[in-house]
């Protein structure tokens, strides 16, 4: 049975944002098994790379645990791939640098780690 034949079969009592993670969340278990077959790496070793055990891994593969966007990022680092990809280019927050007594608004994705924790920067 597929998972929307699943949903099929329980009708409209499972709200939509639960499908949805139901169905995004076990992409993601999906495409982090498939990047551990790619490179060859098993379950204990993953758990060795993030400091985790690997009932803990087991327990994410299986779909049991919310992941965090920061665990999310640590296995991105762990397997060398990436598992989300965000397509807006709209920042939420602007971020501005000051030069020669002047604010120039910069990209997210051009802020060094130093920037980053210094807060008195964000507008």
């Amino acid at each position: 049975m597929t998972v929307d034949n699943f949903f099929d079969s329980l009708g409209a009592s499972i709200p939509e944002e639960s499908k949805q993670f139901i169905r995004k969340n076990g992409q993601l278990c999906d495409r982090i098994e498939e990047l551990m077959l790619e490179n060859d790496i098993s379950q204990k070793e993953l758990a060795d790379k993030l400091g985790k055990s690997p009932a803990e891994i087991n327990k994410w593969l299986n779909g049991l645990h919310n992941l965090t966007f920061k665990t999310i990022i640590k296995l991105e680092t762990a397997l060398e791939a990436e598992l989300i990809r965000v397509s807006s280019s709209t920042p939420v927050k602007q971020l501005y640098r000051t030069s020669n007594r002047k604010l120039q608004p910069v990209k997210w994705s051009n802020i060094s780690p130093k920037e980053l924790s210094n807060t008195s920067n964000v507008a």
